[in-house]
């Protein structure tokens, strides 16, 4: 017999950008941001939830500014307890 999975994908802009705050400013509002969607998908039966790439800070890969370096957790760390 074929297993159900319920999956979701939460993907969505940040509420704070750059020169909008401080990285640590940036990653918690963001975390926030995402919490309330998080939930729902839990209370909607989900199973596996995917966010986007670096969903906590803007995507600085490409322009390679070391001051993100700081938004990098251990692990474990705050967002994997």
């Amino acid at each position: 017999m074929p297993r159900m999975i319920k999956s979701g994908l939460i993907q969505m802009s940040l509420p704070k950008t750059e020169g909008e705050g401080t990285i640590h400013e940036i990653v918690d509002a963001m975390v926030q941001k995402h919490i309330p969607y998080i939930e729902d998908a839990g209370k909607k039966g989900v199973q596996i939830l995917c966010l986007q790439e670096i969903f906590n800070t803007p995507y600085f890969c490409p322009g390679q500014d070391k001051s993100w370096y700081a938004s990098a957790e251990t692990v474990p760390g705050p967002l994997w307890n």
